[in-house]
């Protein structure tokens, strides 16, 4: 393999995408000579400084293009000097250069919009203005940029759940592909995927979404309908924030509600077939940290309850029995 390309792998470890036999390769190379060793070392330490920087300036393009025009024609004339470079040292510099741009696009990204995704695991954001969000799996954020300065707007994909640090003087935004949320200081989930809704646990928020806003408070809830309609609610399941804890319990809750909140929960489509009996209600302990199969196992003990997974994964609920 070329010397450039363990650079490369330097990259990779830098950023946590290498791969198991990617890591060997960097290893054998890193152990064959002292002069690897230096090179891993001067990268780690110029990527590990780069975190810390914090541009201050806007730069003056123009102004700089006009500089360069100037140096180009005033360097005219003159002798082109060739300097042959030691093959250790031409690594060296060619580290050097690679270290320059990875610090670069570090800057580029502070700078700019930033993506936060929960691809396997719920995951905790901490923003910058003391603003918490818990995303659900599969769930991303883009902060933009200035962020917590100029604005306090981020896109969702997915579902979040939102402790947003008040401040009145900039309000907290959130755009999905249906709806434009805007709080000031509060606590509520959004779920932009499947059911489109947004529901508040305290304080306010207010909700649009191309027609009349909606303002909720409290306990209250708004789903977008199929004719783009916000829809206002204050019928508010118990387990509407149970995905962020891991608590999911039932206490005399009607079966179309069990079947919602299982199919949030869990991710998977629950179906109600025309025999089962939407007027049973079920009781049941915590289930939240159990698998769905093994929720569904328990649930259909407290009463007579057939199901089966179909050949797309999700669930359909064929019978009932409330007696």
């Amino acid at each position: 393999m070329r010397q450039l390309n363990y650079i490369s792998l330097i990259h990779k470890e830098l950023t946590g995408v290498i791969t198991s036999d990617e890591n060997r390769l960097l290893d054998v190379w890193l152990k064959s000579d002292s002069g690897n060793l230096s090179i891993y070392e001067d990268t780690v330490a110029i990527w590990e400084a780069s975190n810390f920087y914090q541009p201050d300036f806007q730069p003056d393009v123009d102004f700089a293009f006009q500089k360069f025009v100037e140096r180009k024609n005033s360097e005219q004339g003159n002798t082109t000097q060739i300097i042959r470079m030691k093959p250790k040292y031409f690594l060296r510099g060619i580290a050097a250069a690679i270290v320059f741009l990875i610090s670069a696009l570090v800057i580029w990204n502070n700078s700019s919009d930033q993506i936060i995704s929960a691809d396997e695991e719920r995951t905790l954001v901490s923003l910058d203005d003391g603003t918490d969000v818990w995303l659900d799996k599969g769930s991303s954020i883009r902060i933009h940029k200035n962020f917590g300065s100029d604005n306090r707007t981020i896109d969702l994909e997915g579902e979040a759940y939102f402790d947003v640090k008040r401040n009145e003087a900039l309000p907290f935004e959130i755009n999905t592909d249906n709806f434009q949320v805007t709080v000031l200081g509060t606590a509520f989930n959004v779920r932009s995927d499947g059911d489109h809704t947004v529901a508040v646990q305290r304080g306010k928020v207010r909700v649009f979404s191309g027609n009349e806003p909606v303002v909720l408070t409290k306990g209250q809830k708004a789903t977008l309908n199929s004719n783009g309609v916000l829809e206002k609610s204050d019928n508010i399941s118990s387990n509407e924030f149970s995905w962020m804890n891991e608590e999911l319990s039932f206490n005399d809750t009607p079966l179309d509600i069990v079947a919602s909140d299982l199919s949030n929960y869990y991710n998977t489509e629950i179906i109600l077939s025309q025999e089962a009996d939407v007027s049973c209600t079920y009781n049941s302990p915590q289930l939240g940290r159990l698998s769905l199969e093994d929720a569904l196992r328990i649930i259909s003990k407290v009463a007579a309850m057939e199901y089966e997974f179909t050949t797309e994964g999700n669930v359909l609920i064929t019978t009932t029995d409330c007696k």
